[in-house]
């Protein structure tokens, strides 16, 4: 992959993260108090991202990992 591809993709990973991150602060700070209480907002940020992880899992490729041997 040719280098700049790499660094404006890292680059993109990063604006994106945060994004996330911001919105997940304002949302936070709209909902928690009144509508949902602090445990409940973290165990559905905890299983939303566990379900977008396994689902992204699926389209990404497979690393073979090798058996090394073991100095005894």
């Amino acid at each position: 992959m040719e280098k700049s591809w790499v660094n404006t993709r890292a680059h993109l990973a990063l604006l994106a993260a945060n994004i996330i991150y911001g919105l997940n602060v304002i949302f936070g700070k709209a909902v928690m108090p009144d509508q949902i209480k602090p445990f409940a907002l973290l165990t559905l940020r905890s299983i939303s991202a566990a379900f977008f992880f396994w689902t992204a899992s699926f389209f990404i490729p497979k690393e073979r990992v090798e058996k090394r041997e073991k100095d005894v």
